[in-house]
């Protein structure tokens, strides 16, 4: 568990960019002409992603919980 605030704190930190992962991938899209949903064949878009892992060093020591649910 994270506090959210915490979350949008590194968030918006420039040097939290760095976390970001960069990755092109298939993307469904909607064709605007037929008004269908279309799977393309190839990558057609960047998708910028984070992940949690990321986020553990910027976490002060006891300040993470883990909850199984």
């Amino acid at each position: 568990m994270l506090d959210a605030k915490f979350l949008v704190e590194i968030s918006v930190k420039s040097e939290s960019s760095s976390l970001y992962h960069k990755a092109f991938k298939k993307m469904k899209y909607c064709d605007l002409k037929t008004m269908e949903l279309v799977n393309p064949d190839k990558e057609n878009a960047w998708k910028f992603e984070l992940f949690l892992q990321n986020f553990m060093p910027l976490v002060e020591e006891y300040k993470l919980g883990v909850l199984e649910v």
